[in-house]
């Protein structure tokens, strides 16, 4: 089984971060791209275009990309705050999963 992160899996960590936390989906995915770049020496993308289709929502800019920064640390200490906030998330992460999952057309352009 391959550990590479695919665009199918950032896609979703990206709907699930618009769905639980209210950013948009393009917010969404300037997250998602800077949380993969910090761990960049440990990322394994599926290919190459993968990787490059993120690397499109990362800011250009040093205020923007500290801005995402400051808000994935927001991010991981309300979902870490204590016990039954990281236990709600669990929950509907596996709600949002399930539902995804029937609603998710992979022939769908």
């Amino acid at each position: 089984m391959s550990d590479a992160i695919t665009r199918d899996a950032i896609q979703f960590e990206a709907d699930f971060t618009s769905h639980f936390f209210g950013y948009s989906s393009e917010e969404s995915l300037a997250l998602e791209a800077m949380a993969l770049a910090s761990d960049d020496a440990t990322t394994n993308f599926d290919s190459y275009e993968t990787s490059a289709w993120l690397r499109q929502y990362l800011p250009n800019n040093i205020i923007d990309r500290q801005r995402l920064s400051r808000e994935l640390r927001r991010i991981s200490a309300s979902v870490h705050q204590d016990d039954a906030s990281y236990q709600y998330y669990c929950y509907e992460y596996t709600q949002f999963s399930k539902n995804y999952r029937n609603n998710y057309d992979v022939n769908a352009d």
